[in-house]
């Protein structure tokens, strides 16, 4: 068991062997005058998780007490830093981002809102009312797409527009505005929707059918003067 000084943030400090023990678990560190700073979600991670006790003012605090100090958004970022380390993952917390392979964790509760011009491309972890998360990687996608489902969004019949061999029709059936047919393709391999917002909820409906139909969900918004397309894909 690890002994660890608990400090006013909830992160904690503990001794360099410790430190190294850690590190070697895919652990971030810092060093301090008073002995190597370990991250409050780490931290909490490792004091649920039975790993090591805290104290603070000779008292000894279990994971209840530290909890309960926390504020309702640093709540939902544990939950989504505790579900990656469950998965086997290596998160860490920098300051006030949940990173991993060193691009960020969005982080949203499942009845938010996501403005996409204001999410970080990496991974975006929604919380549930049951204290889980759900993942996905969010990648940049050619924005040359929305060239093509503009022109079948702007005409006044359901007529299909073939352009470079791509073919765009309605995405309905699937819970989108568009399908999308590559290269002559017999199915679909895209879903797109053109949107600026979406709610978390219709994100989590929308990336399980295009699993489960082995498509890609691509969103499509408005960014400053231009547009942007990225693809959310369900990883877990």
């Amino acid at each position: 068991m690890i002994s660890a000084t608990l400090l006013p943030d909830l992160s904690t400090v503990i001794g360099e062997a410790d430190a190294s023990r850690l590190r070697n678990k895919g652990y971030k560190l810092r060093k301090t005058k008073n002995g190597f700073l370990l991250d409050k979600f780490s931290s909490l991670y490792l004091i649920e998780k039975g790993r090591i006790e805290v104290f603070f003012d000779q008292h000894k605090h279990n994971f209840n007490y530290l909890w309960d100090k926390l504020s309702e958004k640093d709540k939902i970022f544990y939950i989504a830093y505790k579900g990656l380390r469950d998965l086997g993952k290596k998160p860490y917390f920098n300051g006030n981002l949940i990173l991993l392979n060193g691009k960020r964790v969005n982080v949203k509760f499942y009845r938010d809102e996501i403005k996409f011009s204001e999410l970080i491309l990496g991974y975006l972890a929604i919380v549930d009312s049951d204290n889980e998360a759900i993942y996905y990687e969010i990648k940049r996608r050619n924005p040359r797409l929305l060239k093509f489902v503009e022109k079948y969004h702007d005409k006044d019949t359901a007529s299909d527009i073939a352009d470079n061999k791509i073919i765009v029709k309605s995405g309905s059936k699937f819970g989108c505005d568009y399908r999308v047919y590559k290269n002559n393709e017999v199915h679909s391999s895209i879903l797109v929707n053109v949107t600026d917002v979406d709610d978390c909820k219709s994100i989590i409906a929308r990336a399980r059918v295009a699993h489960s139909v082995r498509k890609d969900l691509i969103y499509c918004y408005g960014y400053k003067d231009k547009h942007r397309c990225v693809s959310i894909k369900w990883i877990r």
